[in-house]
């Protein structure tokens, strides 16, 4: 999981990507559930599978269970199609709606969020930096 829940702790995608290649024979799998695609794109830094929750980032609204992967090798995604297909783990329509109604704005609401949380976050540093023993600086400062 990059971010990691709850410390935000970001993994080098791109270093696991090489270690795997080098063993051979073993995927790298992202659960990008904090980081969507505007954030982090996780097949192009090496990773061969990427997990989504669309409940949470891609869908913005938590009116829509769901989750999707993302894979790198095209028989692989064949295979999964196939699973999903047999088990029925597909997303009804209404779902399939209000999801893409979501992924028209996903940029958008990814560019308002990140540019609110620099914002906070330069306040944040600002008022730590003011008033020394500010009660918020050992939050700030474990995760900067």
């Amino acid at each position: 999981e990059t971010p990691r829940n709850p410390d935000c702790h970001v993994a080098d995608v791109a270093a696991y990507a090489d270690a795997a290649r080098e063993l051979g024979g073993v995927w790298v799998v992202v659960d990008s559930t904090f980081a969507p695609p505007p954030l982090q794109r996780a097949l192009t830094l090496g990773a061969d599978i990427v997990m989504h929750s669309t409940t949470k980032y891609l869908a913005g609204h938590s009116d829509a269970i769901g989750g999707a992967l993302c894979v790198r090798d095209a028989a692989l995604a064949s295979e999964l199609r196939a699973d999903r297909s047999a088990v029925g783990s597909t997303p009804g329509a209404l779902e399939v709606w209000l999801l893409m109604r979501s992924l028209r704005t996903l940029h958008l609401r990814v560019e308002r969020q990140s540019a609110t949380a620099a914002e906070l976050a330069h306040w944040l540093d600002r008022a730590v930096r003011r008033e020394a023993g500010h009660p918020l600086a050992g939050l700030v400062h474990s995760v900067a």
